[in-house]
C-alpha cells in the first residue's frame, strides 16, 4: 500500500479482539506497529493515525490475527464528536488521553504536551500530543509531537527552556527541551530493549520537534524506570532529574544531576510513601520569605523539604501528606518557566464511556504553600483565569433547590458553619454528604476531610460532563470524582438551613 495521505483511517470497536497492525518496507523490515480493536464490519467510531512521515512510501500492511480489511486514507481529520465532550476541560478529539507532559511556558504561550494513544480509547501506542494556549483555558490542539520509534513508545516526561544554551542546541540559547521515556518492549520494533530516558528539542518555539541524535541521555537503571522531571536547583548549582525506578523495590524514585542537561549522574534514591509511584514532580515555592521544595508522586502525595548543598541531597522536612482524595486525578505536573507562579495540571482519568475519546485534563491549578501549626501544607486552587468563564450567578441561603441548565457546566460554592448539622449537596443526581462536626465529606465510598485548617465548611464544586471537581478548605483538600452526570436530573439540592450557596453557570471553552 502506498501512503498517499496524512492519516490512516481506523475502524474501531472496543468490544472486539485486539489486533496488531504491522507496517513494513519492501525488504520486509518492520518500521512501525501498533495494536487496535479493529472492526471494519461494525465499528463504534473511526480514529485517525498520523502517517505523514511515511508519505510516498510503498509499505506492506499486515494484521495479526489475519483479517480482511482495506485501510482508507485521508488528508482531513474530522472534528471529534460532541458526545460526552466536556465543556470547560481540555480533551483530545480522539483516543486515549493520559498524563500531562512537557508543560512549559514560552513567549506568552502555555504548551501542553500529553500522553495520547491516537488509535483507540485504551492504553496502547503512546505518542505525545501537543496543544497550546494563551490563557490556560482555551486550547488549540495541534499535531503529534513525538512518535514511537525503535527505542519504544513515548512515555511521560517534562519540558524546560535551555536559557543558557548549556546543551549547545540553539544559537539563541532558548531551545525547548522535552525529556521523555522511551518505553521499550511495548512494540515489536523495540522488543529486547530497555526503558531509557531520552530528549527531544525545538528551536522554533515548539513548532517542530527533533529527537536528540545521541539518545538516550540516561541509560536503564531498573525495570520500567520512567517519567523524567527536570528542574534547575540553585542550591546545587545544577539541573536535577527525578525519575521513578519501578523495580522490585517498589515506590522508589531516583534523583540525578547534570550541568549540561545531557550527561547525568545519580544523586540519591527516595521513597515518598509506600503506594506512591510514577510521574514525580519536583518544584520550589516560597512562603513567608522562605524557599521550600515540593516532591510529589502521581497520586498527589507529597513531602516538603530542602536541598542540602553540602551533602547534595534532598531532605524531606515533613511527613507525607495528601492533596487529593478522589478517584479521577493522576500524574499531575507543574509548568516550568512561569515567573512568579506555579501552575499544575493533572489528568482526570475516566474511561469506558463509549465515546471516541477518554479522559480529560483537569482545571489548571495555582499552587502555594501555607504554614499551619508550624508546618507547611500544599494548596491548589483553580487558576484565577478560570473565573473569566463565569456567567449567570445566583446566591441562595438555607435549604435550596435550583433548576440547572442541561447543557452547562457549573461552579458551585457551599459554605456552612463547622458546627452545622449534617447535610447533603446533590447535583445532577450525585449526592455529597457533608458532616461538619466530623470534618468529613462522603461521596459514595470515598471519604474526604472537609478541612485541615479547622475553618468552617467551604466546598467548591466544578461540574462538567463526567467529573465532579471538588476543592475544599480553600484548596488544602482536593477531590475529583469521575462519573457521567445525569443531565436529565438537572437540579441542585442543598439540605442545610445554615448554608450559603453561590451558583455560577460557566461558559464553554468551545464557544
Amino acid at each position: 500500500m502506498k501512503i498517499t495521505s496524512k492519516y490512516l483511517v481506523l475502524p474501531i470497536n472496543m468490544k472486539m479482539r485486539l489486533k496488531t497492525v504491522l507496517l513494513s518496507e519492501g525488504d520486509g523490515r518492520l518500521i512501525f506497529d501498533f495494536e487496535a480493536h479493529l472492526d471494519p464490519l461494525t465499528p463504534q467510531f473511526y480514529t485517525y493515525l498520523d502517517v505523514e512521515r511515511f508519505r510516498g512510501m510503498d509499505l506492506t500492511v499486515s494484521v495479526e490475527p489475519d483479517m480482511e480489511i482495506e485501510f482508507a486514507m485521508t488528508d482531513t481529520k474530522p472534528v471529534g464528536s460532541s458526545y460526552l465532550r466536556p465543556s470547560v476541560h481540555f480533551s483530545a478529539d480522539y483516543g486515549w488521553l493520559n498524563d500531562p507532559n512537557g508543560l512549559v511556558y514560552y513567549n506568552g504561550i502555555y504548551h501542553l504536551f500529553y500522553q495520547i494513544n491516537p488509535v483507540e480509547t485504551d492504553f496502547g501506542s503512546m505518542h505525545w500530543g501537543h496543544a497550546v494556549s494563551t490563557d490556560l483555558l482555551h486550547w488549540e490542539d495541534g499535531e503529534i509531537a513525538l512518535y514511537p520509534d525503535d527505542m519504544g513508545t513515548m512515555f511521560s516526561g517534562c519540558g524546560i527552556i535551555d536559557e543558557g544554551n548549556v546543551t549547545g542546541l540553539s544559537e539563541n540559547g532558548d531551545a525547548m527541551l522535552l525529556f521523555y521515556t522511551a518505553a521499550a518492549e511495548h512494540t515489536r520494533t523495540s522488543m529486547g530493549k530497555k526503558f531509557t530516558q531520552c530528549m527531544a528539542y525545538s528551536t522554533d518555539g515548539g513548532k517542530t520537534i527533533t529527537k536528540y541524535e545521541k539518545n538516550p541521555v540516561v541509560e536503564n537503571y531498573a525495570l520500567g524506570n520512567r517519567d523524567p522531571k527536570v528542574v534547575w536547583v540553585e542550591e546545587l548549582d545544577a539541573y536535577v532529574m527525578a525519575i521513578f525506578l519501578a523495580d522490585d523495590r517498589r515506590y522508589l524514585y531516583r534523583l540525578l544531576e547534570s550541568k549540561n542537561l545531557l550527561d547525568w549522574t545519580p544523586l540519591q534514591d527516595i521513597t515518598i510513601r509506600e503506594g506512591t509511584e510514577e510521574c514525580p514532580d519536583l518544584y520550589s515555592l516560597e512562603a513567608d520569605g522562605e524557599k521550600k521544595w515540593v516532591f510529589c508522586g502521581a497520586d498527589d502525595t507529597y513531602v516538603i523539604g530542602s536541598f542540602d548543598k553540602g551533602a547534595r541531597r534532598f531532605v524531606a522536612e515533613t511527613e507525607p501528606k495528601k492533596l487529593h482524595y478522589g478517584n479521577a486525578s493522576y500524574a499531575g505536573q507543574t509548568y516550568s518557566n512561569t515567573p512568579g507562579r506555579r501552575i499544575k495540571v493533572v489528568c482526570n482519568v475516566f474511561r469506558d464511556t463509549g465515546a471516541q475519546f477518554s479522559s480529560q485534563m483537569g482545571i489548571p491549578m495555582e499552587m502555594s504553600l501555607s504554614k499551619l501549626g508550624g508546618e507547611y501544607y500544599l494548596k491548589g486552587c483553580p487558576v484565577p483565569e478560570f473565573d473569566s468563564l463565569s456567567g449567570n450567578t445566583e446566591a441562595y441561603h438555607g435549604n435550596t433547590e435550583v433548576i440547572l441548565s442541561k447543557q452547562s457546566a457549573y461552579d458551585i460554592t457551599v459554605k456552612a458553619p463547622k458546627d452545622a448539622d449534617d447535610f447533603s449537596v446533590t447535583v445532577f443526581g450525585e449526592e455529597l454528604v457533608v458532616k461538619p462536626r466530623e470534618n468529613l465529606m462522603i461521596y459514595r465510598k470515598h471519604e474526604v476531610p472537609l478541612s485541615v485548617t479547622g475553618e468552617d465548611v467551604n466546598l467548591r464544586i466544578i461540574t462538567d460532563t463526567f467529573t465532579l471537581e471538588c476543592s475544599l478548605d480553600g484548596g488544602f483538600v482536593n477531590a475529583v470524582f469521575g462519573v457521567i452526570l445525569d443531565k436529565s436530573l438537572n437540579k441542585l439540592n442543598v439540605t442545610s438551613e445554615r448554608a450559603d450557596i453561590t451558583v455560577k453557570e460557566l461558559e464553554s471553552i468551545f464557544n
